[in-house]
Parts: structure tokens; sequence; C-alpha cells
């Protein structure tokens, strides 16, 4: 009898392990998954070129906090990295915090209001300091291409731990940017940066 319980509760933990894995061409493929950055990088050791994706998961998203001027989302967040040195999916839970105070549109109305003839220098500068975005990233899994789910053994330690901070325009935070937008606009129909607070 103890038998029988121990193979059915295996057989049932292995089912949900595997129910959400998740591969590459789901990603590609599902209407319910957002491609947001896509970046190809040349190898300079052979003619495999590699790849970089982000991806949202549309039909994750959630309202956390709607409090105008602030905001607060939630996705599942996909990013795809497709190297020769190693190629995986990581899966992680993306919260956005959204302060339209800093949204482009909002700088620069205050700077021409202060000043209505001063130069957009100003607005640049506090722009590039002050985002208004702040992202918690918790990684929820990593996978393989294929779908199959990655073991603690062969898994690296990049991307492996929850952290919060704050994001800014820069070149650096691109993709982290770009993910936070997306999820804005999928929610709210406009890009951040274009919605003006009086």
């Amino acid at each position: 009898m103890i038998k029988r319980f121990l193979i059915l509760f295996i057989m049932m933990l292995s089912i949900t392990m595997t129910a959400g894995a998740i591969s590459l061409q789901e990603l590609q493929s599902s209407p319910n998954f957002k491609l947001v950055s896509y970046k190809e990088y040349p190898s300079e050791t052979s003619s495999y070129v590699e790849k970089f994706y982000s991806f949202i998961d549309l039909n994750s998203i959630r309202i956390v906090e709607y409090n105008p001027p602030k905001y607060t989302l939630q996705c599942t967040n996909y990013m795809v990295f497709d190297y020769t040195a190693g190629s995986e999916i990581k899966e992680s839970e993306m919260t956005i915090y959204y302060d339209l105070n800093y949204s482009l549109a909002t700088l620069i109305h205050a700077n021409r209001e202060k000043q209505p003839n001063a130069s957009l220098v100003d607005v640049i500068e506090t722009a590039e300091r002050e985002s208004g975005l702040v992202i918690k990233s918790k990684p929820l899994n990593t996978y393989q291409l294929n779908g199959d789910i990655w073991y603690p053994e062969n898994r690296s330690n990049h991307l492996d731990t929850e952290w919060k901070g704050s994001i800014d325009r820069s070149r650096g935070y691109q993709v982290i940017y770009d993910n936070a937008d997306a999820l804005f606009k999928a929610v709210y129909l406009q890009h951040f940066d274009d919605i003006l607070v009086q």
C-alpha cells in the first residue's frame, strides 16, 4: 500500500514539475507571449550567431497597485540566452513600480512651465538620473531551449537571485526598461514616457 502511494505521489510530482516548462518555440509561436527584445551577436570564434530574446507572458499580467500617478504591475518574464557557451531560458516574476511624475512627457512639461525658453539639457539630465521605474525580479525556473527544466547541477548563477533596484534610461538597462514599458503599454495602451501628469 505504501509503495503504491509513493509511486502515485512521484508520478503526480513529476507531472506537476513539467507542466510549467516552456520552450523557445512556444515563446515564439504563442500569442500569449510578447517579444519585447531581440538581439544578435555574431560569434568571434565561429559562424554561430548568438541570440538574446526577452518575452513577457500577457496572461500573467496583474495590476498590483493603481494609485495615479503611481502604478505597480507584475508579470512573468522570459529571457532567452542562445549562446555558444550555453543556452537557457530564465523565467522570473517581474514587478515594476511606476511613478509617472518622472515620465519624459511630465519632465518636459514641468521644465517648460518653470523656464519656457530653457534647453532640454536639464530634462535629459534629470531623465537619465531618475526614470520613475523600479523593478523587483524574482527568479522562478531555468529551462533548456527545448523546454526541459535545468537542474541545479547544470545551472549558472547568472540571474538566480532576487533583486530590486531602480531602472535608469541608460543603454545598460535598455532590456529591462523595454520590458517595463511593454508591460505598461499592454495594460494601459500607452508608453510610460508618453503620459503627462499635470
